[in-house]
């Protein structure tokens, strides 16, 4: 409690001390545009807009599809999925343990658990 008495009047001199400046105050100058006038007037637009607008157009007119790559056919053709054949189960009507009556209804599932993939020149 002692230390915090004492360390008051250090912090209230660094918080007054914080706000004080000797720098002077600068008037705004009186002689232009309101904010209105500017806001109607608008934003000029710039060369370099311009210039990246018309750069745009140019790489959109030209086609570079033989030079993109397809993710997808990509990996299909360099990891080719390996044959994870799905087995089809028919589960005749039957009564269950608790006594209700089920019907028949078919189900399948793989013959692997996971879905295996191939090395590159593998298959």
């Amino acid at each position: 409690m002692r230390q915090l008495k004492m360390m008051l009047p250090v912090i209230w001199i660094s918080l007054l001390a914080g706000c004080s400046t000797n720098a002077p105050l600068q008037e705004m100058s009186k002689d232009g545009k309101s904010t209105a006038e500017l806001m109607r007037q608008g934003v000029p637009e710039s060369k370099s807009l311009q210039s990246e607008e018309s750069m745009k157009k140019e790489l959109q007119a030209y086609n570079y599809n033989p030079y993109t790559r397809d993710v997808m056919s990509e990996t299909d053709m360099l990891f080719p999925m390996l044959p994870n054949p799905s087995l089809v189960m028919y589960v005749y009507p039957h009564i269950s343990h608790s006594g209700v009556p089920v019907p028949g209804y078919a189900t399948s599932f793989k013959l692997y658990e996971t879905d295996h993939y191939a090395l590159p020149g593998e298959r």
